[in-house]
């Protein structure tokens, strides 16, 4: 098959091909199987697919059985021709039949083709090769009908944007928690990444919170600035929550927060109010889920989860299984 095509060009020729080998009573297709699919679900991503020869045979196949049967007599002057019905009922004989998919560059207007009025389609919807080719094996058509288009949409409806905040300061030294931190947010990295959920990294210690990455699905870039986060300095806990409740609220969609910390806000000063109302805001824009350290620290994390009205996940071998479970 055709190189430098993804993984889901090739599931969705393999499909079609597969529809069009049944719709002509073969179990397994073959080689003009293969091209006439890739040709219909691929054109559009590739130069180098190409269009192949159509094989008359299989039509007049059709042809012979029904007139073996006796149910229909074959149309000696045109053997390639098709009958299609256009809206009014009339029949017309047409040597092809072209459609023509509405885009976002699309004025979408209707206009009549080649036998019956071509549709417009909402902006967005690209046509379901195996779902059409479905649909007309089961309305025993010849010919792709109108009726028989299905369409989907390009984008996944399902994704969430994620936001990992990871605390930097200096008491995350203590038992290694960075480098714990720092695995973990690479496991959410790789589940965000089956997910096709956009990621936003936030690192937090010193004086101020600081926006590593924008919303963005270059996963190689946002693991490279995960694994150079060095610990060191205060925790500005308020100001990273804060800071993640802006970038939220700027997305314009609702988010889900991982704030990965051992809860010891001490910058301004370890202000209860501060930080619970700071946590409250972030609850207004987020989905907040803490990933907690210790349950010995006498920490914020709980009042971060309450405040926000998150849940606090454990540290712990079943974490990711917490997640995928919750969220995923």
């Amino acid at each position: 098959m055709e190189k430098g095509l993804g993984n889901r060009a090739m599931i969705a020729a393999v499909k079609s091909a597969r529809a069009i080998a049944a719709y002509y009573g073969r179990k397994k297709p073959d080689k003009n199987d293969l091209d006439l699919a890739l040709y219909f679900a691929m054109n559009h991503r590739s130069k180098d697919v190409k269009k192949p020869e159509i094989n008359n045979n299989i039509n007049n196949d059709f042809d012979h059985k029904d007139n073996k049967d006796g149910s229909n007599e074959n149309d000696k002057s045109s053997k390639n021709d098709y009958e299609i019905h256009n809206q009014k009922g009339n029949e017309k004989d047409v040597k092809s039949v072209e459609f023509r998919i509405k885009t976002s560059n699309d004025s979408g207007r209707v206009s009549t083709g080649s036998g019956f009025n071509r549709a417009s389609f909402r902006p967005g919807s690209h046509l379901d090769i195996h779902g059409t080719l479905l649909n007309m094996a089961m309305n025993m058509d010849k010919s792709v009908m109108p009726y028989d288009l299905s369409f989907k949409s390009r984008i996944s409806q399902g994704s969430m944007p994620f936001i990992i905040a990871v605390d930097a300061s200096k008491s995350m030294k203590f038992k290694s928690r960075i480098n714990d931190a720092i695995n973990i947010s690479s496991m959410i990295l790789k589940e965000a990444y089956v997910k096709r959920s956009r990621v936003s990294l936030v690192s937090f210690s010193g004086t101020q919170a600081s926006l590593i990455s924008w919303f963005s699905r270059n996963f190689s870039s946002i693991e490279a600035s995960l694994r150079s986060i060095k610990s060191s300095g205060k925790t500005p806990l308020a100001d990273a929550l804060r800071l993640c409740a802006d970038i939220s609220k700027r997305y314009n969609k609702k988010t889900v927060s991982f704030f990965l910390t051992d809860g010891r806000g001490n910058y301004p000063d370890a202000s209860y109010k501060r930080i619970y109302d700071a946590a409250e805001y972030l609850g207004r824009y987020s989905r907040v889920f803490v990933i907690n350290d210790d349950d010995f620290l006498p920490g914020y994390n709980k009042a971060i989860a309450d405040a926000s009205n998150g849940i606090i996940l454990k540290k712990d071998e079943n974490l990711i299984f917490e997640i995928k479970s919750r969220i995923l």
